[in-house]
């Protein structure tokens, strides 16, 4: 009589299992579940109490404050923490003036946040005005007739994506993720998965960008043509983006594949079957990272524009199995093992090697993140 086959939850009760005790072997202070000892605890608490956690500041308390005060901001790496000045949350354009007169009074320099995602500590300076964007996030209009959407700069894909997608309407580029803001995504001037579009700016019309002097200039390509050049992948340097016009596309029903493929070989499948191919639409290309096929390997993901309705397939879907996700992320940071059977399971359960799937624009650009 044939054995059935172990199912799925067994084995990653078992793969857990395996993680745990390796943890416990390398982290002798970590018990068989990986919990950290009370004195590790301890320690961490002492040492968290030595640095200061951001405040909230208005321009108000700015004009108040003298230039000892400090804040200490860091991006999400936690890795580049920066003594500034202060940090504003910015809910008004009078914020941002207000902050860079004081700051020019002052002779400080201005750094401007979002979701704090660039690399390298771009979002913020040693003893500057740190202006977090996140609470300067509204939608402004909407043309769905032209298809163009304004919003201030604090705004992030995911609310753009939430607020067009009962019109029909979805974003024509950014980053891999939705979770960052447009303006930090203006600053950087990120490129997407659609091989039918360059970087950003392309779908830029125009933006409101607040200089140094207080002063706000409407910038387009006619309009201030040399700031549209410089402002959109800037990082900053040339002002505070405002607000932003974006140029939208229609939320159309694309079919995927997934296939697997020696690097070597890429560059010519790129140029014969993506470059060459007007059906393509969104095409992404992830490098392996298990040890046996480190960097060779790629599993090539390719959409297509098709005819097909499905009920229900225009509607936002939310980031499933997260808990699954990070346990099978934790693995592969600890263990070669660890990386071979995530690279496996990626392949198996969320590129789908060898499956067609069927989905909306929308949620093609709404891959997985929330496990990180």
């Amino acid at each position: 009589m044939r054995k059935r086959p172990y199912p799925f939850s067994v084995i990653i009760s078992f793969l857990a299992f395996l993680h745990s005790a390796n943890v416990a072997a390398e982290h002798p202070s970590k018990d068989s579940k990986g919990r950290v000892s009370r004195a590790e605890r301890w320690g961490e608490w002492k040492l968290a109490r030595k640095v200061p956690s951001e405040l909230q500041e208005t321009p108000e308390a700015l004009r108040d404050a003298g230039q000892d005060s400090v804040v200490v901001v860091n991006d999400v790496s936690r890795l580049n923490p920066v003594h500034a000045s202060n940090l504003v949350h910015v809910r008004e354009i009078s914020d941002i003036q207000e902050a860079v007169r004081i700051a020019r009074e002052k002779g400080l320099n201005i750094s401007i946040a979002g979701k704090r995602h660039s690399q390298g500590g771009h979002i913020g300076y040693d003893r500057a005005v740190v202006l977090d964007m996140l609470t300067f996030n509204k939608i402004v209009a909407l043309d769905r007739e032209q298809k163009v959407i304004t919003v201030q700069s604090g705004a992030t894909w995911e609310q753009i994506q939430e607020y067009i997608n009962p019109y029909g309407l979805a974003i024509k580029v950014m980053q891999a993720s939705n979770i960052f803001t447009v303006g930090g995504s203006l600053g950087s001037n990120v490129h997407g998965d659609d091989p039918r579009f360059g970087p950003l700016i392309e779908t830029v019309k125009s933006f409101r960008l607040l200089t140094a002097d207080g002063s706000i200039l409407h910038v387009s390509r006619t309009e201030h043509p040399e700031l549209f050049r410089l402002a959109i992948g800037g990082f900053g340097l040339f002002g505070v983006i405002l607000d932003v016009e974006l140029e939208l596309t229609d939320n159309d029903i694309y079919q995927g594949t997934s296939i697997v493929m020696d690097y070597q070989t890429y560059p010519e499948y790129f140029v014969k079957h993506i470059k060459q191919d007007p059906s393509v639409v969104i095409h992404s290309a992830k490098l392996s990272i298990a040890p046996e096929s480190l960097l060779r390997e790629i599993v090539l993901t390719t959409f297509k524009k098709t005819d097909e309705k499905l009920k229900g397939i225009t509607g936002l879907q939310s980031e499933q199995h997260v808990g699954r996700n990070r346990f099978l992320f934790a693995l592969s940071r600890s263990s070669r093992w660890g990386k071979s059977v995530r690279w496996m399971l990626q392949k198996r359960l969320e590129m789908k090697v060898g499956q067609t799937q069927l989905a909306c624009r929308n949620n093609v650009m709404r891959p997985i993140i929330k496990f990180l």
